[in-house]
């Protein structure tokens, strides 16, 4: 028997494994996850609380609409 606060799915490796990748954005970094309709923000990582009102950082919005390349502020 296990005793845990971390789902079992994570101890017994029983979780789909999904292809993130992190990319540098204007506002910070962007994880990102490969979705059927293409790439979607999984989260940001910035140092800026600005950006994370900034709707194109989202959680769930697609790639093409964040800024990426243009190096961070």
């Amino acid at each position: 028997m296990l005793y845990s606060i971390v789902p079992p799915e994570a101890i017994l490796g029983l979780q789909d494994v999904e292809k993130r990748e992190i990319i540098e954005a204007q506002a910070g970094f962007v994880e990102t996850v490969q979705t059927p309709d293409g790439p979607m923000v999984s989260r940001l990582i910035s140092t800026d609380p600005r950006s994370y009102l900034d709707p194109r950082y989202a959680p769930g919005a697609p790639l093409s609409e964040v800024p990426i390349g243009v190096g961070m502020r």
